[in-house]
């Protein structure tokens, strides 16, 4: 199997809208000022548009004779006998993996443009490395390109220098014990900040900082400093 990348150009601009979406134009447009100008398709900022363009895309890929899993609806698959081709997708960017995914390619670009087609090399936070080898390729993901940025991040946000650690956590650390004061206002938001960027560094298969994760997440809903300091550290890894 292979696999090629593909982000469609100005997604939202080629799917139709369902409601009935209007402005009246300003004093910049001269003589059409006060007009009312009626919607006919989706443009970004619109609530709509990113579900309008799903459902534009959808229609594509069946006719092409793509079906969605039940179990992942952005994934799209094609029994083809003696293999299945996959299409796994979010909002306008695209990955292919077939024997030939430049067919698919080739039908997709017909309704709309797409752009930076070919092998990917980093998608939604993940590291792609391709090795070719007698007998097909081998795809490994890695995180090390976002967990770089985040510890980038958090050392700037926080002021501090993080260390490389052997755990996320001590194993004798207690969070739910803790007696510190509790965040307020932004605090409070980087703690979530922080929970995002673990669960999705989690999600690029560094399973090793799941635990520390989940266990800090608890305290999502009210966090203390203690936990701010301990989440913002532990990401270092």
């Amino acid at each position: 199997m292979k696999v090629i990348a593909a982000d469609i150009g100005n997604a939202y601009l080629h799917a139709k809208t369902n409601e009935m979406l209007y402005t009246i134009l300003g004093d910049d447009y001269g003589e059409l000022s006060g007009k009312v100008l009626v919607f006919d398709k989706g443009l970004y900022g619109l609530r709509s548009s990113g579900a309008r363009f799903h459902e534009h895309l959808s229609d594509i890929l069946r006719k092409i004779g793509l079906m969605p899993s039940k179990a992942r609806l952005n994934l799209w698959f094609k029994e083809c006998g003696t293999h299945y081709k996959y299409l796994a997708r979010y909002v306008d960017d695209i990955l292919v993996f077939s024997k030939d995914p430049m067919r698919i390619i080739e039908c997709l670009k017909v309704p709309s443009p797409l752009q930076g087609v070919g092998l990917p090399e980093y998608y939604f936070g993940g590291d792609f490395k391709i090795q070719e080898r007698d007998k097909g390729g081998t795809i490994t993901v890695c995180a090390r390109t976002y967990i770089g940025n985040v510890c980038q991040r958090v050392e700037e946000l926080f002021n501090i220098q993080l260390m490389s650690d052997e755990t996320p956590i001590a194993a004798d650390y207690h969070p739910e014990m803790g007696d510190s004061g509790s965040c307020i206002h932004d605090d409070c938001s980087r703690y979530l900040m922080l929970i995002g960027c673990g669960q999705w560094t989690v999600t690029l298969e560094r399973f090793d900082v799941m635990y520390a994760t989940q266990t800090m997440a608890i305290f999502s809903a009210a966090p203390k400093q203690e936990h701010l300091k301990e989440c913002s550290e532990f990401l270092g890894m």
